[in-house]
């Protein structure tokens, strides 16, 4: 995956920034993410980039909205497919 300038001297910032501001549209989001990544960057890296983003986002909502699976269930599930 194509990092940017800013994420190469600040590996989290620029990505990090765009999951935790919940007040930005969904264009600017986009738009955001595309112009940090480098110029020689493809359909692809613009394509994995906004599906990482969209991703954890949906991921947070659902923690926010409760759907999240509590450790002990985790655990569990790990351990049983460790055992098998």
């Amino acid at each position: 995956m194509l990092r940017s300038r800013s994420e190469e001297e600040h590996p989290c910032r620029t990505t990090a920034d765009l999951l935790n501001n919940l007040a930005m549209t969904t264009e600017e989001i986009a738009l955001k993410t595309i112009e940090q990544l480098p110029e020689n960057a493809s359909w692809e890296d613009i394509q994995e980039r906004i599906n990482f983003i969209v991703g954890v986002r949906k991921g947070l909502q659902e923690l926010d909205e409760g759907k999240g699976i509590p450790h002990d269930k985790i655990r569990e599930e790990f351990a049983e497919w460790l055992t098998d």
